[in-house]
């Protein structure tokens, strides 16, 4: 997990009683801040190490941090091991430029979704996917999204991959905007929502399965509200791969899950949970996510 965010206040924020459950992984804030972790609640992280140029604030001691390594506060800033490559130009080259739209079709309460290209050129589903009290079935590939995903308050809207397998076949889904310019799409997960899906292994997006057009966009183009990722009270998210938003605020409120045989990267501006989350990660060594950047520090001591 990776905030970006070079000095906001709270940039990694666990309020309530949010768990992280992540022992192998490290949790890096760029925050300069006081505060560039906080705690509040009875909030709980179990990771391999944090890792911040700024410091770790709690209020109230209720909380729990149970590390491998100590945590390193005052640390060098990590950069962005994606911006070099998740580029608008980049996803001209690989697929957006000549995508064609996706084929679909309903049965009952189930619209399935198929990219006749595969894994590339990839396919367009025009003004975003929005779902409510039904269930939309990706086929394995890549989908340009030239709006937003919402997934709506409801008795359960579902996005899933019937046919993926965590390893082999999967997802990846790239927000961007409509051509001729606008507002790059982004995420909001409802109330009840289940979001199932997997990356790749192969293709020009292996690793990869949420991803936000943000790096060189054209002029003619503009990100959404930083605040306009969110994942609302009992929701559930099995998410295996790289989950890209750079310039967004990303927020889990309520009682959402994130858990489930997976092996999540997530690379944000912020992150923050609120209320009763809960996020695990287990799972990494089957999913065939090894090509995925490792942080490493390097320090001079006396």
């Amino acid at each position: 997990m990776l905030a970006l965010n070079p000095t906001a206040n709270d940039a990694v924020n666990l309020a309530g009683n949010p768990t992280i459950n992540a022992p192998t992984c490290t949790i890096v804030s760029d925050s300069d801040s006081s505060s560039a972790f906080h705690l509040q609640g009875s909030a709980t992280i179990n990771a391999a190490t944090l890792i911040t140029p700024g410091q770790i604030s709690h209020t109230g001691a209720a909380y729990t941090i149970n590390l491998s390594y100590p945590a390193q506060t005052g640390a060098n800033f990590v950069p962005d091991p994606y911006a070099s490559t998740l580029t608008h130009t980049n996803f001209l080259t690989n697929g957006l430029s000549t995508a064609s739209p996706c084929t679909s079709s309903t049965s009952g309460s189930i619209t399935t979704y198929s990219n006749p290209g595969g894994y590339k050129p990839g396919c367009v589903i025009a003004g975003g996917l929005s779902i409510k009290n039904s269930t939309v079935n990706l086929s394995p590939g890549t989908y340009w999204l030239t709006g937003d995903l919402n997934l709506q308050n409801g008795s359960g809207a579902t996005l899933e991959c019937t046919t993926c397998s965590n390893g082999g076949a999967g997802v990846t889904i790239i927000l961007t905007a409509p051509p001729g310019g606008g507002t790059v799409g982004t995420v909001s997960l409802g109330t009840n929502a289940n979001l199932n899906l997997n990356a790749p292994n192969t293709g020009p997006f292996a690793g990869m399965v949420l991803i936000q057009d943000s790096n060189g966009l054209p002029a003619a183009d503009h990100l959404p509200n930083p605040d306009d990722f969110n994942a609302q009270a009992n929701g559930s998210e099995t998410l295996s791969g790289l989950v890209y938003f750079p310039q967004a605020a990303v927020t889990f409120q309520g009682t959402p899950t994130a858990a489930g045989p997976q092996c999540l990267v997530l690379v944000t501006n912020t992150f923050s949970m609120q209320g009763n989350p809960g996020f695990a990660t287990s799972g990494c060594g089957s999913l065939g996510l090894n090509n995925l950047p490792i942080v490493k520090t390097v320090y001079l001591a006396e």
